[in-house]
């Protein structure tokens, strides 16, 4: 590994430039979707900033390498061309792409029928997500009282199976039902739970309505608490904010009372609530860590938040280094999250050897989690963003392909939105985004915990001739 030429003032220079590219497609999606909010500003924004302030090597920690830029630099382009070639789509059946004016909508985007939400079934689900999240909370103090110490327990439930035994593994860790369906579920009854928060597609009352986002939440902040993993809540709090952006930039809506009052108060209290969880979680997983850790490891809170923002860029130069030529998942590290259900079903039934690609996007997760050195005495784990799984695939190639269709199915989704205003159409606006916020950690369509939420999709939403629960 040659880190010695990712500081030289070439790899600044391009840094620098590679930051001021995202930022200005950024801003021309502002310009021309005419928000902040639009999903192209997001993306391209975010990777903007991060390597911005990367680019100072703040605490000495090391830039991304030139491989690593090139491949982001082709990845943001293409997410940028998908996006504005929708829009351009869009755009030929009316004047401007302006979304807060009514514009037809090619027949391909447009769905045959509408969809509305089954309620007594988006209720069963909260039920379900709430009593999983106590269950997981119980096991929680179960080990805690055992002895086990909290980062133990962060271990048992994604790794188990590599560093303890098959018993606790299986008793403790995370399972199938878990990975399958209570957490993708989760997800979806907080989408659910947002959307219904700021409108009236279900028919709650004022009341009905913040007891269901307030439960939702609540199995958010226990999962989250259960595990160890923090960023599920920070997520979570950025969903809420995109949503009530999302709907309020409705011109219908201005005139509604989107929330009253004690709603508002409420919501404060359980934003406190979150950011008081998070501190827990930290505080618990840093204690468990200072005994194994240098006083050099010990870092105080700004160097903490610059290495978990812009970590992510020499860490994805590491592990791209650390590729043979020949190692690529052709295909699976995209799609790994939709066919791994079937692909269990089907391996039950007809036993036969999966393709060692496959086996590869099995385990880059798992891989990412060992801890590598990324300068400035530094170590970092798990961040690459979804630029590595994207390069897993077919290298450079596949950056492109498989930006280029994310870009384009975000703007379909966001154009739809913007034209349906139907319940449904918030959902997978919101899905994108969630791929979005997520996208500095990993390609979370990887992993069946959020894929899995598309096949809910038909579940909780059902077809109907009329255009119900329309945000309006």
């Amino acid at each position: 590994m040659n880190s010695s030429v990712w500081g030289t003032s070439s790899s600044v220079l391009f840094s620098f430039l590679c930051a001021f590219l995202f930022l200005s497609i950024a801003v021309a999606g502002r310009i021309i979707c005419g928000k902040w909010t639009n999903l192209l500003t997001i993306f391209s924004g975010f990777y903007g900033a991060t390597i911005f302030f990367a680019s100072f090597q703040g605490y000495g920690i090391w830039l991304a390498n030139h491989a690593t830029l090139s491949a982001m630099m082709l990845g943001i382009v293409a997410y940028a061309v998908g996006y504005f070639g929708v829009l351009a789509w869009h755009q030929g059946g009316t004047e401007t792409v302006n979304f807060d004016q009514k514009a037809a909508l090619p027949a391909f985007l447009i769905p045959s029928s509408n969809r509305s939400v089954r309620k007594k079934l988006a209720i069963l689900f909260l039920i379900l997500v709430m009593g999983y999240a106590l269950y997981r909370f119980y096991i929680l103090i179960t080990l805690l009282r055992s002895g086990y110490s909290y980062q133990m327990v962060r271990t048992i439930y994604f790794s188990a199976d590599y560093f303890f035994d098959d018993e606790t593994a299986s008793k403790f860790g995370r399972n199938p039902l878990d990975i399958y369906f209570m957490q993708p579920m989760l997800i979806a009854v907080y989408f659910l739970a947002c959307i219904n928060l700021f409108s009236n597609v279900m028919g709650f009352s004022s009341k009905n309505k913040l007891i269901y986002w307030v439960v939702s939440f609540l199995s958010v902040g226990i999962t989250a608490i259960s595990n160890g993993g923090r960023e599920l809540i920070f997520y979570s709090v950025l969903v809420l904010g995109f949503c009530f952006l999302s709907i309020r930039s409705n011109k219908k809506l201005i005139r509604l009372p989107l929330l009253n009052k004690k709603q508002v108060k409420w919501i404060i209290r359980f934003g406190i609530i979150a950011v008081v969880a998070l501190v827990l979680v930290s505080v618990f997983r840093n204690q468990t860590k200072k005994a194994s850790m240098s006083d050099e490891d010990n870092f105080g809170f700004l160097r903490t938040v610059y290495l978990y923002f812009t970590g992510y860029l020499p860490h994805f130069s590491v592990r791209m280094e650390a590729l043979n030529e020949n190692e690529h998942t052709h295909g699976f590290a995209f799609l790994l999250g939709l066919i791994k259900f079937p692909m269990a079903i089907i391996r039950r039934i007809i036993p036969f050897d999966t393709p060692e690609s496959y086996a590869l996007a099995e385990s880059v997760t798992t891989r990412l989690q060992q801890r590598v050195n990324i300068g400035g005495g530094s170590k970092f784990n798990a961040y690459t963003s979804l630029f590595y799984y994207f390069y897993l695939d077919f290298g450079y190639l596949s950056v492109l392909l498989e930006s280029l269709i994310f870009g384009a199915v975000c703007s379909k989704c966001e154009v739809n939105y913007q034209k349906k205003k139907t319940v449904y159409h918030c959902f997978c606006y919101l899905f994108c985004f969630y791929l979005i916020i997520t996208s500095m950690v990993r390609w979370e369509m990887v992993h069946p915990k959020t894929a899995m939420i598309l096949y809910f999709i038909p579940v909780i939403f059902k077809m109907s001739r009329r255009n119900t629960d329309r945000i309006s």
